[in-house]
């Protein structure tokens, strides 16, 4: 599964199906007067680069996506792999349990990235000052390495890309991953 947020867009894509959830602003009163629309279609979702810094927004969809996808993930682990959309969709987690679910992921694209690059560069170290003949000193260095890289992207993550998500934003969350889960095949 796969996620990606834009203000006011939550979208979440499992394989080539997309879906996403957008609030749309019904009259003058865009504030007070909101609905949610929701669509599915073929293709990812449509990554963009991100301005940075982020906007608090932003990062309060960014947090209710994790939050989301991270409930759902804790529910579904007891499925057996082979679990269809209809079985997926009945996990769907409430607002109480997206609400309590953590807000870093390790799935996130942002941490992928700095892990990948803190890890390699991490592992070079060893070669460049010729201390990597110790193998005893390399599983210790890696090790270090592992845990520096955990606590550098939990601290990037929670610092510049993610804020305090609302009810709002997770039940945005929610439907988007609702949408994704739907099996047009039973749905007609």
């Amino acid at each position: 599964m796969d996620a990606y947020v834009e203000e006011h867009c939550v979208y979440f894509s499992i394989g080539n199906k997309t879906s996403y959830a957008r609030y749309q602003a019904l009259g003058e009163e865009e504030q007070k007067m909101q609905e949610i629309k929701t669509a599915t279609y073929q293709g990812s979702p449509p990554y963009k680069v991100l301005a940075r810094p982020m906007p608090t927004l932003l990062k309060q969809y960014h947090a209710a996506e994790h939050k989301v996808y991270n409930s759902f993930m804790q529910k579904i682990k007891p499925l057996p792999q082979q679990a269809g959309l209809s079985e997926l969709a009945q996990e769907l987690p409430s607002l109480d349990e997206a609400r309590s679910a953590s807000s870093f992921s390790l799935f996130c694209g942002t941490t992928i990235f700095i892990s990948s690059t803190i890890l390699l560069l991490g592992a070079a170290v060893p070669y460049f000052f010729k201390l990597s003949t110790n193998p005893y000193f390399m599983f210790a260095w890696l090790a270090f390495i592992v845990i520096v890289t955990m606590l550098a992207s939990y601290y990037i993550q929670k610092n510049f890309y993610l804020a305090q998500a609302d009810d709002k934003h997770l039940l945005l969350a929610i439907e988007a991953l609702k949408e994704v889960l739907k099996d047009e095949r039973n749905d007609s």
